[in-house]
C-alpha cells in the first residue's frame, strides 16, 4: 500500500471547506478509508504491530454494545447489528463499495492512491462533498487491430503499433532503451508511437466531432474534424471509410473545407446562434431578429433586415460589467467571457466554478472578487472562495467576503467568520429569533413579510435581503401593486402602459392622459359593436375599463347598450366644447343596460374638426375574466310613406325590366327559327339533282270504284330519293305527290300534270318507338294489340 495513503486523506480533509457542510458523510469517508487501510495492513507481514491490530486466525473479544458505541447501526440485546455498508463489532468499518471509474468525472480535490494494478479514488466534491470510493483499473492494449485505433485507444497505459507485427502492445513490453531513443517516432522502421498530445483531450476531440451532425459545423471546428459524406457522420481522422463487397474496408479522404460541403447543406443556418458564426457561413446571413437564415429563404418578417456586421464576440469582452450584457457568460474565477452555446465546450470538466449572466452580480469594480454580490449567507457559503461575516445583531444581517477557514482579521473579527455554515438566524435585519432559534418573530419590521422577512409586503418593492429598503410602488394613481424586484407597476386601467402608468397604449386605439388623475379611453367607432374579452393571464389585474364616443350625425339620435359578463358597475358622462363633464349614469349594473341620446337635447356633430358632445363610460369594479359588448349607434327612423313609394317603384321598375327582356327573347327566337329555316332550305337547295323512272298507275274513278263493306287498306308511299345530310344523322325524303283534282278525273286545265315532287327533312337511325293501341271491344285486363308505325322514319 501506498505510504502516502494516510497523509494524503488528512491533507485532502483539512484543505477542503466543505469538510463540515456534511458532517455524517466526512465520518463516513474517513471510516471508509480507514478499512481499507487497515484490510490492507492485515494482508502485509509489516512486523509484530500488524499483528496486534487484528492477528490472522484469532478473533476479536466479544464486545457488548450500547448506543453510543454502536456507529453505524443498532444496538440490539447487547449486539451491534451493522447498516448496510459496515461492519465490524461496532459497525465502525466500510465494507467499501467500490464504483466503476466514470469517463466524465466531475470530481474536485480528491485524492488517489494505487494498489495492486488498481487506481483507488477517494474524497472529494462536487458542488457536495463526496463520500464515495472509485477504482479504476487499466486495460490492455490488445483490442487494437487498427494503428488508428491503437493510437487514439484510453485504456489506462500507453500503448504503442508494432509495424511488423501489425498489432497493439503495451509500452511496458517494450525495452527501455528503444522507448527512450529520441528519434522512435511514427516514421520509425518498427513502431509508432502513441499521440504525444494526452489522450484525455484527443478522446474529448473524438467525442465532439462525432457528435456534430452536418458538413459546416463539422469543418468549421478547431478539433481536427472532417466531414465523412457516405457515411453522413464527422470522424476525428481526416480518414474515412466505407465498406467493399469483397469484404473489408476502403479509405478515402474526408472533406475538411466547407467549400466541398454538399449543397444541401444549406439548411444547417438555424443550427447557428451567433452572429460571428452564421456570416461565416457562405449561403447564411444573420438578421436583425438575432436569427440564422439561408440567403434563398425570405425574411421571417417585414421588420426584419439583414446585419452585414457583427459585433465583437464573446471571447473578445474582458471584463464582467460587458460580457453580462450580451448573450455571454462571465467566469470569475477563469476571467473568461464564453458564449452561452459555448459553454460545455470551453469548460468541458467544471472548471468554471462561479459564473454571471447578469451585470448585478458582477463585482463593481474589475478584478474584485465576487463574495461582494451574494447577499444571502447560503450563496456566500457555496461559494468556495467566499465566508460569510455576521454583523453580531443576531439578525443574520452581514457580508460575503473572500476567505478561507481563518478570515481576514482586518475585516472580520474570527468569532464572527462563517466559513462552512450559516448563523441559525437568518431574518435579513429585519427581525430577531426567540430562544435562539431560527423562527423569526413575526410580523417583520420595515414593511417586509415571509418567514424569513426576504420579501416585500404589497404595494412596495425592492430587495430587503440581508438589510435592503423596500420601498413604495408609484403607480400614478392607477394602481397599488407593482412587480416586488423592478417595481414595474400592475396598472388597474385596461388600456395604460408604462412602468409607472404614465402613457396610453396608442397602438390599440386608447387616447387620453393618464397624468394628473387623468385616464386612458378607446375610441368607438360609431355604428359598430366592440367585444372586448378580458381573459388572458396579463389581464388578471385590471378592474376598470373606460370608453368615449363622440356621434357625428347631427340631425339623428344616438343609441346606447352595453352588456357585461359579470357583475360590474358604470358611469356614463357628456361633456361639451367649453364645458365640464357632467355625468349622466351613476353607479349602475352594465349586465344589460341601453339608452337613448335624443338630438334635440344634445349637440351632435362637429365643427372645426372639433366633436361638439362626447360621452364617456366607465366600466369598473369587476374581477377578470369577463367579456364587454358595446356600442354607440345612429341609426334615422324608419318612414312608412317613403318606404312604400319607394318598394312600389322598385317593384315596378323590376316587372318594366323584366317585361323588355322577355319581348327580347321573343324576338331573339323568332330570329333564330328563321335563321334554322333559312340553312335548311339553303341545304335542301344545294342537294344534287339525278333521273329517276316512276311508275305511275292509272287513277281510278270513283264511280268505277265498287263499294266494299271493308275499307282497302291504304297503303304507305315509296320514296323516289333518300340523301343523306352531313353525319348521317338526317336525310332529305323526296315523294311524288299527286296533285288534288277537285272530283275530276284529271287535274283543272292550266295545271300541271297533276304531279308534284314533295321534300321532307328526315332522321336516320333508330325507328320511333311502336305505339300501343287498345283494341275497341276488348276487356279490360286482356291482351293489347300493337300496332306498328307505317313510316320507319320521322320528319324533324
Amino acid at each position: 500500500m501506498s505510504p502516502f495513503f494516510i497523509p494524503q486523506s488528512f491533507l485532502f480533509l483539512f484543505r477542503c471547506k466543505h469538510r463540515w457542510k456534511i458532517g455524517p458523510s466526512v465520518i463516513v469517508t474517513w471510516f471508509c478509508l480507514a478499512a481499507v487501510f487497515l484490510e490492507e495492513v492485515s494482508s502485509v507481514s509489516v512486523g509484530p504491530t500488524a499483528l496486534a491490530l487484528n492477528a490472522p486466525g484469532q478473533p476479536l473479544p466479544p464486545v457488548k454494545c450500547n448506543d453510543l458505541k454502536c456507529y453505524n447501526g443498532d444496538c440490539v440485546n447487547g449486539t451491534c447489528i451493522c447498516h448496510d455498508g459496515w461492519r465490524g463489532p461496532s459497525c465502525q468499518w466500510c465494507t467499501g463499495k467500490v464504483n466503476s471509474l466514470r469517463a466524465d468525472l466531475p470530481r474536485f480535490g480528491h485524492s488517489a492512491v494505487t494498489f495492486s494494478n488498481s487506481l483507488y479514488i477517494y474524497g472529494g466534491f462536487d458542488g457536495q462533498m463526496l463520500n464515495d470510493l472509485l477504482k479504476y483499473t487499466a486495460g490492455t492494449c490488445y483490442n487494437g487491430s487498427l494503428y488508428t485505433k491503437c493510437l487514439h485507444e484510453r485504456p489506462g497505459m500507453k500503448c504503442l503499433w508494432e509495424r511488423e507485427t501489425g498489432k497493439c502492445v503495451s509500452i511496458y513490453e517494450i525495452k527501455k532503451d528503444i522507448i527512450r531513443q529520441p528519434e522512435l517516432d511514427m516514421d520509425e522502421e518498427y513502431y509508432m508511437k502513441c499521440l504525444e498530445g494526452g489522450r484525455s483531450s484527443v478522446m474529448a476531440n473524438i467525442v465532439a466531432c462525432s457528435q456534430l451532425s452536418n458538413c459546416n459545423s463539422c469543418v468549421h471546428t478547431s478539433l481536427g474534424c472532417g466531414w465523412c459524406p457516405q457515411s453522413n457522420s464527422c470522424m476525428h481522422d481526416h480518414v474515412c471509410k466505407a465498406p467493399v463487397e469483397s469484404g473489408g474496408f476502403t479509405s478515402f479522404r474526408a472533406i475538411t473545407s466547407a467549400t466541398e460541403c454538399p449543397p444541401d447543406d444549406v439548411s444547417s443556418c438555424k443550427a447557428h446562434h451567433s452572429c460571428q458564426t452564421c456570416t461565416v457561413h457562405p449561403d447564411c446571413h444573420w438578421t436583425s431578429l438575432d436569427q440564422c437564415t439561408s440567403n434563398t429563404t425570405a425574411l421571417d418578417s417585414p421588420e426584419a433586415t439583414i446585419v452585414t456586421t457583427c459585433g465583437p464576440s464573446c471571447s473578445e469582452w474582458t471584463s464582467c460589467l460587458n460580457c453580462t450584457q450580451q448573450e455571454c457568460i462571465w467566469c470569475h474565477n477563469e476571467q473568461r467571457c464564453v458564449d452561452k452555446t459555448a459553454y460545455t465546450a470551453s469548460f468541458p470538466y467544471g472548471q468554471c466554478r462561479e459564473w454571471s449572466t447578469q451585470r448585478q452580480r458582477c463585482p463593481l469594480t474589475p478584478g474584485e472578487s465576487a463574495c461582494q454580490s451574494h447577499k444571502w449567507c447560503s450563496e456566500c457559503r457555496d461559494a468556495p472562495e467566499c465566508g460569510w461575516c455576521d454583523d453580531g445583531t443576531g439578525t443574520g444581517k452581514g457580508i460575503c467576503l473572500p476567505g478561507g477557514n481563518q478570515p481576514n482579521l482586518e475585516q472580520c473579527p474570527s468569532n464572527l467568520w462563517h466559513f462552512t455554515h450559516c448563523p441559525s438566524c437568518q431574518c435579513n435585519g429585519h427581525s430577531t429569533c426567540a430562544n435562539n432559534s431560527s423562527v423569526c418573530i413575526q410580523p417583520c419590521a420595515n414593511l417586509t413579510q415571509g418567514e424569513h422577512c426576504d420579501t416585500c409586503m404589497p404595494g412596495f418593492y425592492g430587495s430587503p435581503v440581508n438589510g435592503g429598503n423596500c420601498t413604495p410602488c408609484e403607480c400614478n394613481n392607477h394602481g397599488t401593486q407593482c412587480q416586488p424586484d423592478t417595481g414595474k407597476c400592475y396598472c388597474t386601467t385596461k388600456g395604460i402602459i408604462g412602468e409607472h402608468c404614465e402613457k396610453c397604449d396608442t397602438a390599440n386605439h386608447y387616447q387620453g392622459d393618464p397624468t394628473n388623475n387623468g385616464s386612458c379611453f378607446y375610441d368607438l367607432t360609431i355604428d359598430y359593436q366592440f367585444t372586448f374579452n378580458l381573459s388572458k393571464k396579463d389581464d388578471r389585474h385590471y378592474t376598470q375599463i373606460n370608453f368615449k364616443n363622440s356621434p357625428p350625425k347631427p340631425d339623428i339620435d344616438a343609441d346606447f347598450s352595453i352588456t357585461c359578463s359579470v357583475m360590474a358597475k358604470m358611469n356614463i358622462t357628456m361633456k361639451s366644447v367649453n364645458q365640464p363633464e357632467k355625468p349622466l349614469f351613476m353607479n349602475h349594473n352594465c349586465s344589460n343596460f341601453k339608452a337613448r341620446f335624443y338630438k334635440n337635447e344634445y349637440n351632435f356633430g362637429a365643427m372645426d374638426n372639433v366633436s361638439l358632445t362626447t360621452f364617456y363610460v366607465y366600466v369598473y369594479d369587476f374581477q377578470p375574466p369577463l367579456w364587454i359588448q358595446i356600442s354607440f349607434s345612429q341609426y334615422p327612423k324608419l318612414n312608412l310613406q317613403q318606404f312604400f313609394i319607394t318598394f312600389s317603384s322598385c317593384f315596378l321598375l323590376l316587372l318594366l325590366v323584366a317585361a323588355v327582356l322577355w319581348k327580347i327573347k321573343q324576338k331573339y327566337d323568332l330570329y333564330r327559327r328563321r335563321q334554322r329555316l333559312f340553312v335548311e332550305m339553303e341545304q335542301m337547295a344545294s342537294r344534287p339533282f339525278s333521273q329517276v323512272l316512276v311508275e305511275i298507275e292509272k287513277r281510278a274513278s270513283a264511280m268505277n270504284t265498287p263499294t266494299s263493306p271493308t275499307l282497302k287498306k291504304k297503303e304507305c308511299p315509296s320514296p323516289i330519293a333518300l340523301e343523306p345530310c352531313d353525319g348521317n344523322r338526317a336525310a332529305v325524303l323526296s315523294l311524288l305527290v299527286r296533285m288534288p283534282t277537285g272530283g275530276g278525273q284529271y287535274t283543272p286545265q292550266g295545271q300541271s300534270a297533276g304531279l308534284a315532287i314533295a321534300s321532307a327533312l328526315v332522321t336516320l337511325g333508330n325507328p320511333r318507338k311502336v305505339s300501343i293501341e287498345t283494341v275497341k271491344g276488348e276487356v279490360k285486363g286482356k291482351s293489347r294489340k300493337t300496332v306498328s308505325s307505317q313510316h320507319p322514319d320521322s320528319c324533324i
